[in-house]
């Protein structure tokens, strides 16, 4: 895979994880490492994914990235269709299948 330097190569290295400082926190940053790496999500997804768990709406994700809501709602439809979720609940039900089952899941979607 070409790296992100490479004129339209898409990044799908982790993004860096701040250090968390809950229980709650280390959870969260573990469903998202999962589910990038399921998935396949490049950076930017990654980046919407945690808030997206949170219940953030789409306004309020991309006033934090410096995004438009809709580039935000591209980036959700992509993590979805990439996840075989059919929207943000059904996230749950992708993460603890992968956490049961691992790679045999992603074959059932």
């Amino acid at each position: 895979m070409a790296h992100a330097s490479t004129p339209g190569a898409v990044d799908t290295r982790p993004h860096p994880v701040p250090e968390a400082t809950s229980p709650s926190e280390r959870w969260l940053h573990q469903i998202v490492e999962l589910l990038s790496v399921t998935g396949g999500l490049t950076r930017a997804e990654q980046e919407v994914l945690e808030p997206l768990l949170l219940g953030r709406e789409y306004r309020e994700i991309a006033m934090i990235r410096g995004k438009s809501p809709h580039t935000i709602g591209v980036q959700v439809k992509m993590i979805l269709r990439r996840l075989g979720a059919s929207n943000s609940r059904d996230l749950l039900r992708v993460f603890l299948c992968e956490l049961d089952r691992g790679p045999r899941c992603a074959a059932e979607r």
